[in-house]
């Protein structure tokens, strides 16, 4: 650390160091157009304020588990269906529903690849949405690992209300 603060120090005094604005540069390490705008704005109304950061807009929109429920039923009612569920058709059918959150198809489009684990393959030129390869082997794993529990004997009591959802998968 003493050969940092050193080596800074011999660079301040190589360097021609009469400038205040050069000085600020280079301890603070600011860029020259940034002391200047803070030197300005100071002789102008007597006070340096702070930069404004821009909002984004609306606030993130969390998913709980009902909604992630809402969102991967819809899908799947659409391959019951036999249609293919492009982003477009299921964002209308969604928003259409009065107890769904207000949100726009980017979102709804993030909430099912971050949360829902969704991945997205081109069919006939358009996106559809696929579980992930990992995600539909460990649920075909489990499906049957219940079948042969079954088939033993044993009775299988299930507790969680995500198994309800994958009913539609075949083995």
């Amino acid at each position: 650390m003493y050969y940092v603060i050193a080596s800074e120090i011999e660079k301040c005094i190589r360097k021609n160091t009469s400038n205040p604005i050069e000085r600020t540069v280079n301890a603070l390490h600011f860029s020259k157009a940034t002391v200047k705008r803070i030197k300005a704005e100071h002789s102008n109304t007597g006070f340096v304020t702070r930069s404004r950061k821009l909002l984004s807009g609306r606030t993130n929109i969390v998913a709980d588990s009902f909604t992630e429920g809402v969102i991967r039923r819809n899908i799947l009612q659409y391959y019951a269906d036999k249609e293919y569920p492009t982003l477009a058709k299921l964002h209308t059918k969604l928003q259409s529903d009065n107890n769904f959150p207000r949100m726009g198809k980017q979102t709804l489009r993030k909430i099912m690849k971050k949360q829902l684990k969704m991945k997205f393959i081109k069919y006939n030129k358009k996106p559809i949405p696929f579980d992930r390869e990992d995600i539909a082997a460990h649920r075909c794993k489990y499906l049957r690992q219940i079948r042969k529990f079954r088939q033993e004997g044993y009775t299988v009591i299930n507790s969680l209300v995500s198994i309800l959802n994958c009913r539609r998968y075949y083995l």
